[in-house]
């Protein structure tokens, strides 16, 4: 069972549910079989990213437009989930 992302990962509050963008599925690298449900979310005013450091040691702001989005080692249906939340 998973937990909501934006809260024990990233330290965000979530306050509302937007939208339901996709799902995709994906092996872990542990080898497990995943499914990645994606939401687009509002989060608390002033909320400020906290990485939690056992699981992540870095995170870039990068708009869709420039070109170090296309270098990020993110897979392509991570790219496109990101891609269907900026038409939102």
């Amino acid at each position: 069972m998973s937990s909501i992302w934006g809260t024990c990962q990233t330290g965000l509050a979530i306050t509302t549910v937007l939208a339901y963008l996709s799902s995709f599925d994906y092996t872990s690298g542990s080898g497990k079989k995943t499914r990645q449900f994606n939401f687009l979310v509002e989060t608390a005013p002033g909320d400020e990213v906290k990485l939690e450091p056992s699981e992540h040691q870095a995170y870039h702001l990068a708009a869709l437009s420039d070109e170090a989005f296309d270098t990020l080692n993110i897979s392509d249906a991570t790219k496109a989930v990101l891609k269907t939340a900026a038409q939102q």
